[in-house]
């Protein structure tokens, strides 16, 4: 590979550094100030494989987990149609999504204080047994 040295590349010295003969022109710099970057193969492979690795998805391995439980998930898996994987997967998703009970209580509390009811809780079951007549 034949090295050239290219104007305006510099070693942040201010010598001049020797790029790759393929290697695309400095670019200029953004509008923050900074000196002008390189815009080579190289780095936009690499920026190309951090996006890539950022959406990939990530392997969970769980240990000692019960017979009776993994047949019970498999089971409950193939009622569904789906794979152990794809069952897992979803219900993974499905507990990722809800609040934990911490946040749901904490959100009930901000609620209750924003409008100021108070409603005892024989009034509660009274209610609940009149919706069942």
């Amino acid at each position: 590979m034949s090295r050239s040295v290219q104007q305006g590349a510099t070693d942040g010295v201010g010598r001049e550094r020797p790029v790759a003969a393929h290697a695309a022109p400095v670019s200029p710099s953004d509008n923050s100030g900074s000196a002008p970057r390189r815009t080579d193969t190289r780095s936009f492979a690499l920026r190309l494989r951090c996006c890539h690795n950022d959406s990939m998805s990530v392997q969970i391995t769980i240990r000692g987990v019960p017979e009776r439980v993994k047949d019970e998930l498999a089971s409950r898996a193939a009622l569904q149609g789906k794979s152990m994987e794809e069952f897992l997967r979803a219900e993974l998703e499905r507990i990722a999504s809800r609040p934990t009970i911490e946040n749901w209580l904490e959100q009930v509390r901000k609620r209750k204080r924003a409008s100021q009811l108070r409603i005892s809780a024989r009034q509660i079951l009274d209610h609940r047994e009149a919706d069942r007549r």
